[in-house]
């Protein structure tokens, strides 16, 4: 028990930095681009950028790395690296140093996110209970609480380098003293590389981080308060809700039928948020949609580890449902001018059907 909730820890931590440190972007930017200069401060941005971009590369390397040293050492050493570099990069005085930072900072961030599913694909199989979809959830959750929280301390004119700083110091101290609490699980690889419905799951992946990724862009709906939140908060806050309780939905009524209720959701939240009736309506369809997305990727590569060698298939799925997150407003640029409406109605059907043909054709059995 203290295993799994040392190692949800570790997800609400990843998802909480992870949010709030995109936010001294603008930090690097007055330190490196000239106030009047457009393409030095393009150039700036592209950089900080190659902090996010290139964590995909990081996750093979994270497998590797699992095969020889286990997951959770290799959980815990990236995320203390991933903390020294996000600190030291408050005090880069070059942009060639901070590109260096950040390239270092993907691959740390990389090989931690796969560390981590490999943790909990590796509980799944010890215990027989889907534990990915409660791990993201409180990934999300994270996501959700750095964002409002880095809000705050913006509103408070807090400097963003002790911001930066801060940030760093909470992750390396959490990273370190929930060490010994990770669990420490075997993964052996003794199934074939890839399930052979590979294509499926992968496809599943990256739709729903295709999904995810058009809604955060879409930020219909706003309210101004004592805390501002926007479309992005609100489906957040549907993931993190739908994540933490879709493990106890599969232990009363199966994989199965928890992906099949995402889907009528997912649906369902799309239908009413292009409703867009005003203020009640639309949070309404961000929250619903965020429910129903939020076990596709997880379930995803909870079958990808079940079916196939949990290593390389949890590293590929995870990949392709990162890069969905990473490119799903630029796939579909060319139909801005009709709206996201016909993007999301096409995404649906995708979802539905993939999920089905997945399950139809699955041969090893899921965790409950």
């Amino acid at each position: 028990m203290r295993g799994r909730v040392a190692l949800g820890a570790y997800f609400f931590l990843h998802g909480g930095v992870g949010t709030s440190w995109l936010f001294a972007m603008s930090m690097f930017t007055s330190r490196f681009a000239s106030p009047n200069s457009l393409g030095e401060g393009i150039a700036v941005g592209l950089v900080v950028l190659l902090g996010v971009a290139l964590a995909p590369l990081g996750m093979p390397l994270g497998a590797w790395l699992a095969g020889r040293w286990g997951a959770r050492a290799v959980a815990v050493t990236s995320a203390i690296a991933a903390g020294l570099v996000l600190g030291g990069a408050a005090f880069v005085g070059s942009l060639g140093v901070l590109a260096l930072a950040m390239v270092g900072l993907a691959l740390a961030n990389g090989a931690l996110f796969i560390a981590m599913n490999l943790l909990a694909a590796g509980l799944e199989r010890d215990t027989g209970r889907l534990v990915l979809p409660w791990c993201h959830g409180l990934l999300a959750l994270g996501g959700l609480v750095g964002s409002l929280l880095t809000a705050q301390l913006i509103s408070a004119h807090v400097p963003q380098v002790d911001r930066l700083v801060w940030t760093a110091v909470i992750s390396l101290v959490a990273a370190a003293g929930l060490a010994v609490l990770l669990p420490d699980v075997q993964l052996e690889d003794t199934r074939p590389r890839m399930p052979h419905n590979f294509l499926l799951l992968a496809g599943v992946a990256l739709v729903a981080g295709v999904a995810a990724d058009v809604l955060r862009a879409s930020l219909s709906w706003r309210f101004e308060g004592a805390v501002s939140l926007n479309g992005s908060h609100a489906l957040g806050f549907g993931m993190a809700v739908g994540g933490l309780l879709g493990g106890l939905v599969a232990a009363r009524a199966g994989v199965r039928n928890l992906l099949n209720a995402g889907a009528g959701l997912t649906a369902l939240g799309l239908v009413w948020f292009l409703l867009e009736g005003g203020q009640e309506v639309s949070p309404a369809g961000f929250v619903i949609t965020g429910l129903g997305l939020s076990c596709q990727f997880p379930v995803a590569l909870s079958l990808a580890a079940s079916w196939g060698s949990t290593r390389h298939a949890v590293t590929a799925v995870a990949a392709i449902g990162y890069l969905g997150t990473l490119a799903g407003t630029q796939l579909f640029w060319l139909v801005g001018g009709l709206g996201h409406a016909v993007v999301y109605l096409l995404v649906v059907p995708v979802l539905v059907v993939g999920l089905g043909m997945t399950l139809s054709r699955g041969s090893a059995p899921a965790p409950r």
